[in-house]
């Protein structure tokens, strides 16, 4: 009983009920009471670093109850992008080289999304990383996830494509934990994530 309450598993069909712009209204909620996020994708560029464009075609797809209020949605996805600014919080962003090339549009939606992954990369509050294919995986990339530090607690959230999986356990975050190490030590950062992202903008046709 008390591992069922400690990992929760919620239908996204649930989590839609009242809409996808209600939906990022709850994780902004989220995203204010946390004084640190850490996040690890290796399937796309997180939400919080989303131009608009690469927002609405990533929640077109992500839309398996059909809700019709993409544009709103959209929208508070871009608003939730102010918390980046808020130094009394720290941000650390994970991904794959998979994920920073996956590409919902065409080049020039790409060239933008990249352009902004840059310049969230200068802000004195965010770690930025990329894990490129050519060095040595010192784990798995399963899938995504989000380490919330919470007053008192923390919390991993995991998406899957039917359901958000809530992990609350103490040693279950732990295993998040460690494997965020792992991913740590595989990483670009600062200068040489940064010049990365350039030279693959530049390849761009």
């Amino acid at each position: 009983m008390v591992r069922q309450v400690a990992t929760e598993a919620t239908s996204w069909r649930i989590l839609h009920r009242l809409g996808l712009a209600e939906r990022q209204r709850e994780v902004s909620e989220l995203e204010n009471l946390a004084s640190a996020v850490q996040t690890f994708q290796p399937t796309m560029v997180p939400g919080l670093l989303q131009v608009a464009d690469y927002a609405r075609r990533v929640m077109g797809h992500g839309n398996p109850s059909a809700q019709t209020d993409l544009a709103q949605a959209v929208a508070r996805r871009l608003e939730r992008q102010t918390v980046l600014y808020d130094q009394r919080k720290q941000f650390e962003f994970i991904l794959t080289e998979n994920a920073a090339r996956w590409r919902p549009g065409p080049p020039e939606l790409m060239r933008a999304q990249l352009d902004r992954l840059i310049s969230v990369a200068s802000l004195p509050n965010v770690r930025l990383g990329i894990i490129p294919l050519d060095r040595e995986a010192l784990d798995a990339y399963l899938h995504p996830f989000v380490v919330w530090e919470l007053e008192g607690e923390t919390l991993v959230t995991v998406e899957t494509l039917s359901v958000l999986v809530e992990v609350h356990e103490p040693e279950e975050v732990a295993i998040y934990r460690r494997t965020l190490e792992r991913y740590r030590e595989s990483a670009m950062w600062r200068e040489e994530a940064v010049r990365w992202i350039q030279t693959m903008a530049s390849k761009i046709g």
